[in-house]
């Protein structure tokens, strides 16, 4: 869905699309009742689009960079150097560069004006590695913000293609997990009534190790002794597994919160998202103004 294109690419873009389709719309309206209903449209459209670039620059300021080592579960800010997780390479499609990950557009002029014709990007997930420990970072749903940017036209066709690459810094703000080692989640009553079934189903080897009276059956005491001895057991696999590194996994976090994967330097991502608050505060005052002026306030 392009919609889905745009919240990946830069979350503000449809924002600002949205208000410079109304406000093209409404200056070819003569009707001055439609024109109201614009102008308020656009400035409710304002206030999102302020809402939603104030929070991504307040989540960058307000969350402090963690180490990947000793990073908590949950949201949190990592720094690094990105690097390729393994398995087939990631190439990408117009200059066919192996990366990281790669967004690409294709345009085509028409009437003076540049139409896009395809456009894609990678979903592929990489690592990210900050000298204390590595993390694999899943980009989808991601807003990605790259620095290395490229665009060039050949005839009638514009193309742009952006990537992130090998050892290039990477940020990440986004929901953190991890899989395995002492965050693992084991059951160790699960785990016993699963090992005492298995052990039941070798009955010889069973009654030859707790058989203490070699009666061909396994009584009340014995079978004390058998639960202890699983239990046991368990305990010993729980503890092995436990002490194995686990796998540190970023994602989209949950509620709703800013994912933002970025080689830009920190104060150019909130520079950036400044920018756009104040672009949207302007027009949420021009929307004011225009709908004063339909009123005749002015």
């Amino acid at each position: 869905m392009r919609f889905a294109r745009w919240r990946r690419d830069d979350s503000q873009v449809i924002f600002l699309v949205a208000e410079m389709v109304l406000i093209f719309a409404g200056t070819r309206l003569a009707s001055i009742p439609v024109w109201r209903g614009v102008t308020l449209v656009i400035a409710v459209i304002a206030i999102f689009g302020w809402l939603s670039a104030q929070r991504r620059a307040r989540a960058i300021l307000d969350t402090p960079t963690s180490r990947i080592a000793s990073a908590a579960q949950g949201y949190v800010e990592l720094q690094g150097s990105g690097g390729p997780l393994g398995g087939l390479p990631v190439i990408s499609t117009l200059t066919h560069t192996q990366c990281l990950w790669y967004r690409y557009r294709i345009e085509v002029r028409n009437d003076n004006k540049w139409r896009t014709t395809e456009s894609g990007n990678s979903d592929a997930s990489f690592l990210l590695n900050d000298s204390s420990g590595v993390a694999v970072v899943d980009p989808d749903g991601a807003e990605i913000l790259p620095d290395r940017c490229t665009t060039w036209i050949e005839g009638s066709k514009r193309y742009t293609e952006w990537l992130i690459i090998d050892h290039d810094p990477v940020y990440v703000l986004g929901g953190f997990v991890t899989r395995g080692g002492d965050q693992l989640d084991l059951s160790l009553d699960q785990d016993v009534s699963t090992l005492l079934a298995e052990w039941k189903l070798n009955r010889p080897t069973l009654l030859k190790r707790f058989d203490l009276d070699a009666n061909g059956e396994i009584d009340l005491r014995e079978w004390e002794l058998v639960r202890a001895q699983a239990r046991r057991d368990v305990e010993k696999e729980h503890t092995e597994l436990r002490t194995l590194p686990g796998t540190h996994l970023v994602g989209a976090p949950s509620g709703g919160r800013p994912y933002l994967i970025s080689t830009l330097p920190t104060e150019k991502m909130v520079a950036r998202f400044r920018r756009w608050i104040g672009f949207h505060l302007l027009v949420f005052g021009g929307a004011l103004v225009g709908f004063a002026k339909s009123v005749g306030l002015f």
